[in-house]
Formats: C-alpha cells, sequence, structure tokens
C-alpha cells in the first residue's frame, strides 16, 4: 500500500486548512533559521567582547614591555610613546586580528552549516507542499477509485472510514460544546 500511495498523485484528500497550517510552518521554520543566524551572531559576538577585554587589558600591557624592548634592539634607541605609539597600535590591533581569524571561520562555517540545513528543510518541505496541493485536488473519480481500492485491501483503511472517524469525533466535539 505504501508503495501505491507513493506512485499516485495523492492518497488522501487534503483540508485547505491543512495546506495553509503547512506555509505556517515553512514561515515559521524560516523566523527559526533567522533567529538561529542571529543566535550563533551574537554569541560569537559576546565571546569575541570578552576576549577583546583580555586582550588589550591584560595581554596588551604584557606586549607593551615585548614590545618596547624589541624596538629598542631593533631601532637602537627608547620607545618615544608620541611618534612610535601608532605603530605599537597597528602591531597590537595586527596581532589581534590574526588570532580571532579562525573564530570568524568557524562563525562563517556555522552559519553556512545551518543554513544548508535549512535549505534541505527547506526543500523538502516544498516538496510536502507540492505533494499536498496535488492530494487537496485529487478529483472525485480518483477519490473513489482510490477507496474503492483501499476498502477492498483493509475496509477499516478507507478514504470513507476516515471521513467518518473525523465526523464522528467532531460532532461529539460539537455535543459537548
Amino acid at each position: 500500500m505504501v508503495l501505491l500511495c507513493s506512485g499516485l498523485p495523492g492518497c488522501v484528500n487534503v483540508p485547505g486548512e491543512v495546506v495553509e497550517l503547512h506555509e505556517k510552518q515553512k514561515a515559521i521554520a524560516e523566523e527559526l533559521k533567522r533567529t538561529h543566524l542571529a543566535l550563533v551572531d551574537g554569541y560569537v559576538d559576546q565571546r569575541l567582547a570578552k576576549f577583546h577585554v583580555f586582550y588589550f587589558s591584560t595581554y596588551g600591557p604584557r606586549y607593551l614591555v615585548n614590545w618596547k624592548s624589541g624596538f629598542k634592539v631593533k631601532f637602537e634607541r627608547d620607545y618615544d610613546e608620541a611618534k612610535d605609539f601608532p605603530q605599537l597600535h597597528q602591531d597590537l590591533l595586527a596581532g589581534y586580528f590574526i588570532l580571532i581569524e579562525p573564530i570568524e571561520l568557524m562563525r562563517t562555517d556555522l552559519k553556512a552549516a545551518l543554513d544548508e540545513s535549512y535549505t534541505q528543510f527547506s526543500r523538502s518541505h516544498d516538496e510536502v507542499h507540492s505533494w499536498l496541493l496535488s492530494a487537496k485536488r485529487l478529483s472525485d473519480t480518483e477519490r473513489a477509485l482510490l477507496n474503492k481500492f483501499l476498502a477492498k485491501v483493509n475496509p477499516t483503511l478507507s478514504l470513507n472510514a476516515i471521513d467518518e472517524k473525523v465526523d464522528e469525533i467532531q460532532a461529539k466535539l460539537e455535543k459537548e460544546t
């Protein structure tokens, strides 16, 4: 029966509400994708902010001591803050950006992986949506033919049996309200 269902354009009559719900599900998934990507950015930004504070307030002063001694050896004169600070700052920043480059690459890779996962979900969602639209358009003749086949296989699996069960449950709920 599964093979038969997969070979037909649809095995059930799909109410319009199911199609609408499926469309809303895709909108929710798109919002989740946006949120997940923002979470990645937020997390990486937060971790880099902590590293930034460490680098410039803890590592920076130690770097300055080493840089000054290297400066004296290289230029054979003492470090002059007014004249040489731009070079120190440039070197310190260059080192910072070299150190955070792997983290930025990880951010990019993680966001690309998330994007790919959501793209795959979207493709499969679109295929299911096409099937739902196809099943929604199932003609009365196709429905009757499929119903006869299903009734012969197992009467409790026919489309009419499903319709009757849904109607029965709905009627029961309507009596309660």
